[in-house]
């Protein structure tokens, strides 16, 4: 049977997951739900039979201008507003069961058509993320994430994302 991606409901198994990660698996299964039914984030999970094998979560975010205005490679330069708005990939995990296996990779391709088809109806400049440990940071390097400020914040432009769903991926 085939895995599927699904917004994270009451009847997923999340109990046995398991991702190497204390913080990322108190999130899936006791933070998780209450977020969305709050309107903070929404949680996507890839399931097969009801059990969760990974996840993300999107959420609205913004950042002051100042952090991007001083980035040159970020390109914005004379933008006259306090914030930018972003999309934030507060959390991405797999199962340790099935590391290896391009889960994470299928995870955050997901989680970028999703921000990068909301940012067509309202406007976000890119993905956010903060890595949570060096192979985190390892792997968004490979999707070109580039820190920000001190590093703990890792972006990549809604440009960067067109490009990547529209070609080959790493």
């Amino acid at each position: 049977m085939l895995h599927s991606l699904q917004p994270l409901q009451k009847n997923h198994r999340r109990s046995a997951f398991h991702c190497g990660n204390a913080q990322l698996d108190h999130y899936l299964k006791t933070q998780a739900r209450q977020d969305q039914a709050r309107g903070i984030s929404q949680t996507t999970v890839l399931v097969r039979d009801l059990e969760v094998y990974g996840y993300y979560s999107l959420s609205n975010y913004s950042l002051k201008t100042d952090l991007f205005v001083s980035n040159p490679t970020l390109k914005l330069r004379g933008v006259q507003y306090p914030d930018i708005p972003l999309h934030l990939l507060g959390r991405l995990a797999v199962d340790i069961r099935y590391r290896g296996t391009g889960m994470g990779k299928y995870l955050l391709q997901s989680a970028m058509s999703r921000a990068y088809d909301s940012a067509q109806i309202s406007a976000s400049v890119g993905l956010i993320t903060q890595p949570i440990d060096q192979n985190a940071q390892n792997f968004y390097s490979k999707w070109g994430f580039q820190p920000l400020g001190t590093g703990v914040l890792w972006f990549l432009s809604m440009k960067s994302i067109a490009l990547l769903l529209n070609t080959s991926h790493p």
